[in-house]
């Protein structure tokens, strides 16, 4: 049989149509909460069982919690910081270009990690009489590394990818710049691609990426190089969702070499997969 367990209603009018649209959610590592984020500027905490709300984090009268506006994608799956050793972390990305590290458990806003940079984005405008920042600052995408749970990364419509360290006052300890791919190559689209959607490697520092423009990527979280890149889709579709699927993971064999199978799935129509060499 089939049955609907729980509806969660709670939810505010918000964003630029007024709706109360949900952009992310999911549960917990250990199953015991339910997360969702919205347009209306809120992360919301529930129980599943009961259906209720347990906690709202929001932007309370100015004290730089979270920005006004929308909350745009979210990651539970885990993570370790220097005020909590286990899985009760939550990661808010927000359309101002901030994201939010958050204890789900003692219900506490920990941190603010400041993806977009506007000084430096400012630095790459050319028209000096422009009196309002255009540049694309909403961070599109989140993720807790899962091989070292002390790092996060941030993924940006500005194209940038950062990895942050919980552990040392949150610094960003690296950058993957799409835009770069973009210089005298001719085959990979637009440059100003921004990143849809990030993907952690289960038991590598890898960050597996999609675009605006229809590429899949693959870095190398130590040191923000690119270890591959797959085109196929069409350049002017965003790719919407990507899954990830190693024989590090189902392979119990320590010999020989892994791969990962890359699902993604696009604007054009399409789902293409993909397979990485990871050596």
């Amino acid at each position: 049989t089939q049955r609907v367990l729980q509806v969660f209603v709670g939810h505010e009018s918000g964003g630029n149509n007024g709706d109360s649209c949900i952009t992310d959610g999911g549960f917990t590592s250990d199953g015991k909460w339910v997360v969702t984020t919205g347009s209306d500027g809120t992360c919301r905490v529930w129980n599943p069982k009961k259906g209720t709300c347990r906690h709202v984090f929001r932007e309370e009268g100015g004290k730089g919690y979270f920005a006004e506006g929308s909350l745009t994608c979210l990651d539970v799956s885990g993570g370790i910081n220097k005020e909590d050793s286990g899985a009760n972390l939550g990661l808010v990305g927000c359309e101002d270009g901030t994201a939010w590290i958050v204890h789900l458990v003692n219900k506490k806003i920990l941190s603010c990690l400041h993806h977009y940079d506007k000084s430096s984005s400012s630095s790459t405008n050319t028209d000096t009489n422009m009196e309002e920042d255009t540049a694309p600052r909403s961070i599109e995408a989140v993720g807790f590394s899962k091989s070292h749970p002390h790092w996060c990364a941030t993924g940006g419509a500005d194209g940038l990818v950062k990895v942050w360290d919980m552990n040392g006052n949150n610094q960003c300890r690296q950058t993957c710049n799409h835009r770069s791919l973009a210089d005298g190559e001719g085959d990979v689209g637009d440059s100003a691609a921004g990143v849809t959607r990030l993907k952690w490697h289960p038991t590598k520092p890898y960050i597996y990426t999609t675009t605006s423009d229809g590429m899949v990527c693959v870095w190398d979280a130590r040191n923000g190089s690119c270890l591959s890149k797959f085109t196929g889709h069409d350049v002017d579709s965003p790719i919407n969702d990507v899954s990830l699927l190693s024989n590090a993971v189902t392979n119990s064999s320590m010999d020989g070499d892994h791969t990962t199978t890359i699902v993604s799935a696009s604007d054009d129509g399409t789902i293409r997969l993909f397979e990485f060499l990871e050596g």
